[in-house]
């Protein structure tokens, strides 16, 4: 019995115990705090600049020029030979190398040949001034070695000398060749009034068998005034003497200026070998310094030759003179 008692003892104090427990244990726990709520805030950082890799800036190159095309003077060479050789102009020769006197020009000098762009502009400025000078269709000679001779005779009707003349002469296209034009001029600076010179080029094979060519006049300036940049020369030709065959011809003559005092002076002789028909057949210029004036005179002997095996039926001459 008094187990018994003694164990329902126990239980009953164990339910009071259990009842006391929470109570004390809610007592004793600190109130919890509500967390506020998280806001959140958007901050600028800042960040190191972004590098950027730099594009290569082309740098431009220089425009690409022509080279210059030179020319080393040569015994008897002179501007007008040099002109035709490279198809310019005397005028675009001396724009070219103002620093050359063309009448004391010495074997060794090197001239600057203008370039085509040059030669262009020259001749558009030249136009300018319009000269009605007749320029004939060529007349044309095929050569052995297949190319051809081709001269267009300069005619001017004017009652003045005109100067600084040029021609373009032109060979059509055929199948197997492409258009060729070169610049020529004739072997004088100045056609007097009345007169006429030829303009010729030499076309290299092979060449069509019956070629298209035509001439144009590119420029021509009138002469009015020639001022001091020539001296008037009279040319008494004394003999023409012409081959057997009508290959060459040997010219002899005087020259003299009509001035009462002697100086020295280039003279330009001009030759134009003609057939039986009037055509130009070959021509050749002599060039020559001499002391002119006051009674002086001097003599000439030249020679010309036909081209393409024809014959020279007759030779005509020019002359010009400067200080």
């Amino acid at each position: 019995m008094m187990a018994r008692k003694i164990l329902l003892g126990l239980t009953l104090f164990s339910l009071i115990l259990a009842g006391c427990t929470p109570a004390a244990a809610e007592e004793s726990q600190p109130a919890l705090e509500q967390t506020p709520p998280l806001t959140v805030y958007a901050t600028r950082t800042e960040s190191a600049p972004l590098v950027q890799e730099s594009q290569p800036t082309p740098t431009p190159l220089p425009s690409p020029t022509p080279t210059p095309r030179t020319h080393t003077v040569a015994k008897g060479e002179d501007l007008g030979g040099i002109a035709f050789l490279y198809g310019t102009t005397v005028p675009a020769l001396l724009a070219a190398n103002p620093e050359v006197d063309p009448y004391l020009m010495s074997v060794g000098t090197v001239l600057i040949i203008p370039n085509a762009d040059e030669d262009e502009a020259l001749a558009a400025s030249l136009a300018a001034t319009p000269v009605p000078v007749d320029v004939l269709p060529p007349d044309c000679w095929p050569m052995q070695d297949g190319g051809m001779w081709c001269f267009a005779l300069v005619r001017n009707p004017l009652d003045t000398a005109v100067e600084s003349v040029s021609v373009l002469i032109s060979m059509a296209a055929s199948d197997e060749n492409e258009a060729v034009s070169w610049k020529t001029a004739p072997l004088l600076n100045v056609i007097p009034a009345g007169a006429a010179l030829p303009a010729g080029t030499y076309f290299s094979p092979p060449v069509p068998d019956r070629p298209g060519v035509s001439a144009q006049l590119v420029a021509a300036l009138p002469a009015a005034e020639l001022d001091d940049r020539y001296l008037p020369v009279q040319l008494d030709v004394e003999s023409i003497e012409i081959t057997d065959d009508g290959s060459a011809a040997r010219v002899q003559g005087s020259l003299r200026l009509e001035q009462d005092e002697a100086s020295d002076v280039v003279v330009w002789v001009a030759l134009t070998a003609k057939n039986s028909a009037g055509q130009v057949i070959g021509w050749r210029r002599w060039q020559g310094r001499l002391t002119l004036g006051g009674g002086e005179t001097a003599a000439f002997v030249a020679e010309v030759y036909a081209v393409g095996g024809k014959k020279i039926a007759s030779v005509e001459t020019l002359a010009e003179a400067r200080p």
